[in-house]
């Protein structure tokens, strides 16, 4: 087994060379990019948009720095984006959303180039201006990352911060889950507002813009008043703390997702893009063992000392690299470690004999010590076996038959005299002291003993046992069934109308019970309503039954409806209907001669004058009766539907003009006119009360007025009436 304690080897040969020399000017370069990246990182909003129509939301951040050789990019792990949450409006109705989200600690997220666009859009109603595919990473090297709220580049907070909020809220550090949401930037069309926060400083916000009704407006570093519904907020220029510079546009006319909003705009974001010159020196310190060469500035090293070389960047930025190379010369070493268990070695259990070949590195990383470690393990790990056997009268182990409770202890060992096997033993016996018994079980009808029914005369032999199992009484036991009467209630279960009597007579046994009464027998019932009664037979050996007789007070009503009104129109059909609670029987119909079928449920008439109708009824089971009776009415002259005349005096009699019937209907048209052959009045643009006696908002003239109308009653009859109406007034 071959251990290796550094992964990096020096090696000969001029292809391995130059890759180390190419991860060279690359650690060169992540180096100048990533270490001074949270030092400086800027993220400011640029354009906020609540889109033409429902939720079609998103916001555009700028990834702000100046790019030197040693810092080109943003860390934006962390870093919170929010609508307003508390500091620029804490009550209700300020738009804050519940939760938070932020940017997830991924490499995606760790070093993004200054000048780059972050296009978030709410998934849930994506707003329809924004054309490109989704590019989460920037896989197209344009500068532009377009990706949903849902993203899993992002996490939220779903219960903080929660409205209404304060003015002084800190965010939490902890708490968040992976995968953004949008419901938590969601934004207000009345008042509301986009946050950035950086990880450094949970308690202030980094960049902010607000519109609308915002109370505490003044906190923002940007505020517009004009409300959100169908706006689109963003940068005119580079000035993103000027409010002069940003604009309350139209969408979707004015909306730039993921590009720059100007030319003045796009002049600010390309010049963050733009590559720098510069210097960068770094030192390299490193070993190579001897007898192999370190290739370095195209030369095979073998000698220590210091080597230059200068490399340029893609960044443009120019690497001189001192390398001080120290040539080591490398020992070997044996060693051996025995146990009778496990050994530990470097951090490592061996259980078993091996052999561990082991390279020791300088603090270089280069071979110094050659070591080998031979592991010898004597024996295996002790083993604790613990076992219980137990008997009744003896147990036998290991060909010895014990009679009484006993411990037995033993350890086993290895050749090398390793403790291996530690064993323990214990023997447990339980006496036997059976008796012999015998006895007797009586039972009616029946009996159950050890989970068998027994139904007739037997005898059964049974052994019973001690907690332990062991044999304890031998049992013969007689079992014996006696016979039991059958009780009976004539009639078993009747019914009866209320206030009525039945006798009950019960039959079967020499000895019968009535359960809550004392008479023999027979009993004579009147119940108020259903109740069952329980009788109990006892035979002459004592064995009893229980019979039981249900009474049904049936309180019979019968009832008698109309179809479709007890008021119709003459030679309308209509039904009448019976219904009860019990089933029935029709027995009569009043008056006879209209009804030729007296036994029916239901019967069906045409209208000719008003009248009285009754039926009677029984039920089917006790033969209960009952009456019903209803009066139809019959109207002469549905049809008659305008008064002659009203007083509109204000006194809320007759005030209004306004045709009447007995029976539903819907106005089509109703007009009245004065003698001139002004239109007054008109039901489709007037008070649906009906004409007040109002003119032009002055009073009316007395005088007869003419009307035309039509009406459409509820069975599909349409009716047209003209007249003349009068105008009646009494002044005071």
């Amino acid at each position: 087994m071959h251990i290796m304690t550094n992964s990096f080897h020096r090696t000969t040969g001029k292809k391995y060379l130059q890759k180390w020399a190419f991860a060279i000017r690359f650690s060169l370069l992540a180096f100048a990019l990533f270490l001074p990246a949270a030092l400086y990182a800027q993220l400011r909003i640029n354009e906020v948009s609540q889109g033409a129509s429902g939720s079609k939301e998103y916001v555009e951040l700028v990834v702000v720095g100046t790019r030197t050789c040693s810092d080109s990019c943003a860390d934006l792990r962390g870093w919170i984006i929010d609508d307003n949450n508390g500091w620029l409006g804490a009550g209700s109705g300020q738009g804050i959303a519940t939760g938070c989200s932020r940017f997830a600690s991924d490499a995606n997220w760790s070093c993004v180039p200054y000048g780059s666009i972050i296009l978030i859009y709410n998934d849930g109603d994506p707003n329809p201006a924004i054309t490109q595919p989704d590019d989460p990473t920037d896989s197209d090297h344009d500068h532009v990352y377009i990706l949903p709220a849902s993203s899993a580049y992002f996490e939220r907070h779903t219960s903080s911060p929660v409205s209404p909020s304060m003015v002084n809220y800190v965010y939490p550090a902890t708490g968040f889950i992976n995968g953004g949401d949008w419901s938590t930037l969601s934004l207000n069309n009345n008042g509301d507002a986009f946050i950035v926060t950086s990880p450094s400083d949970l308690s202030q916000a980094y960049h902010s813009f607000g519109y609308g009704n915002l109370t505490n407006f003044a906190a923002a570093d940007i505020f517009l008043a004009t409300s959100g519904s169908a706006k689109v907020y963003y940068l005119a220029d580079d000035q993103y703390n000027n409010v002069a510079s940003w604009v309350a546009g139209s969408a979707p006319a004015e909306e730039t997702p993921g590009l720059p909003n100007t030319p003045a705009n796009a002049t600010w974001i390309n010049a963050m893009l733009a590559p720098v010159n510069g210097t960068v020196n770094t030192d390299i310190y490193d070993c190579v063992t001897n007898g192999h060469s370190y290739f370095f500035n195209d030369q095979n090293l073998t000698v220590a000392g210091l080597y230059k070389d200068t490399l340029a960047t893609v960044a443009g930025c120019d690497s001189i690299i001192t390398l001080h190379l120290n040539v080591t010369f490398p020992a070997s070493h044996d060693s051996t470690i025995t146990s009778c268990s496990t050994v530990i070695y470097m951090g490592n259990p061996y259980s078993s004999t091996t052999d561990i070949h082991d390279t020791l590195h300088s603090y270089q990383g280069c071979d110094s010590i050659y070591n080998t470690v031979h592991i010898v393990i004597g024996g295996a790990n002790p083993v604790m076996v613990s076992d219980t056997l137990t008997g009744c009268g003896h147990v036998t182990y290991n060909s010895v038959d014990y009679t009484t409770t006993t411990f037995i202890g033993d350890t086993l060992q290895t050749v090398a005299g390793c403790d291996s096997v530690f064993q323990s033993i214990y023997i447990i016996v339980y006496p036997v002291q059976a008796a012999n018994i015998s006895d007797t079980v009586t039972g009616c009808r029946g009996l159950v003993i050890n989970d068998h029914v027994y139904d007739t005369t037997t005898i059964t032999s049974d052994t019973l046992f001690s907690v332990h199992g062991c044999d304890s009484v031998y049992r013969n036991l007689a079992v014996i069934i006696l016979p039991a009467d059958t009780v009976t209630i004539t009639p078993a279960d009747t019914a009866i109308c209320p206030r009525n009597s039945v006798k009950l007579k019960a039959s079967g046994a020499p000895q019968l019970t009535w359960l809550g009464f004392t008479a023999p027998d027979s009993l004579t019932v009147t119940p108020g309503s259903t109740t069952t009664y329980y009788i109990v037979g006892t035979s002459l050996n004592g064995c009893t039954d229980t019979a039981a007789a249900t009474v049904t007070v049936e309180d019979f009503v019968l009832t008698l409806s109309a179809s479709p009104d007890t008021l119709v129109l003459t030679d309308d059909v209509f039904t009448l209907i019976t219904s009860g609670n019990f089933p029935y029987d029709v027995l009569l119909w009043y008056p006879q001669y209209i009804f030729p079928r007296q036994h029916v449920y239901a019967q069906q008439l045409v209208a000719d004058e008003t009248r009285k109708y009754t039926v009677i009824a029984q039920s089917q089971a006790a033969g209960c009766k009952d009456t019903a009776a209803i009066t139809v009415r019959v109207s002469e002259d549905p049809y008659s539907l305008m008064p002659n005349a009203f007083t509109p005096n204000g006194d809320g009699l007759n005030d209004y003009i306004f045709p009447v019937s007995t029976k539903p209907f819907t106005v089509e048209k109703f007009i009245i006119f004065n003698r001139w052959g002004n239109q007054v009045y008109d039901y489709a643009t007037g008070d649906k009360k009906g004409w007040d006696g109002n003119y032009k908002g002055v009073p009316a003239a007395q005088a007869v007025y003419a009307y035309y109308l039509i009406v459409n009653f509820a069975n599909g009859k349409s009716v047209s009436r003209k007249g003349n109406i009068t105008l009646l007034r009494s002044w005071q």
